[in-house]
């Protein structure tokens, strides 16, 4: 039912006949006229190798590519002091304190890959 033709689908996707037939050859399917018609079928594996040339991964192993390799939390916390100036009569401030942390923690395995660890330190270490 969503046969079109080649030419249909370059109209519809807005891209020259010629470098839609030219990517079509590259994918490994054999289409020489414009006047053909592709599948629904053809059009999802044309699909999936634009997108695997073009760098974006595929669904299946998308989870394990989405996977970060280190997180980094920011805190921040607020408190208050109060300071007692030196001199008599003076009245006790009260000042903010900001305190901001940042840590990043790195996955083991991405550490343990770049990391070569010769035998006798990794006996020290146990």
């Amino acid at each position: 039912m969503s046969d079109v033709t080649i030419k249909q689908l370059a109209k519809v996707l807005g891209t020259p006949v010629d470098k839609l037939l030219a990517q079509l050859g590259e994918a490994g399917m054999k289409f020489s006229d414009p006047d053909q018609v592709i599948s629904s079928t053809e059009k999802v594996k044309l699909l999936g190798f634009l997108r695997r040339t073009h760098g974006k991964q595929e669904e299946a192993s998308a989870p394990s590519a989405a996977a970060p390799r280190q997180i980094t939390l920011k805190r921040r916390t607020v408190s208050e002091i109060t300071v007692v100036p030196g001199q008599r009569g003076a009245s006790a401030k009260t000042v903010n304190v900001e305190v901001r942390q940042k840590r990043t923690y790195v996955k083991r395995s991405t550490v343990e890959e770049g990391q070569s660890v010769d035998p006798e330190r990794e006996d020290a270490l146990r």
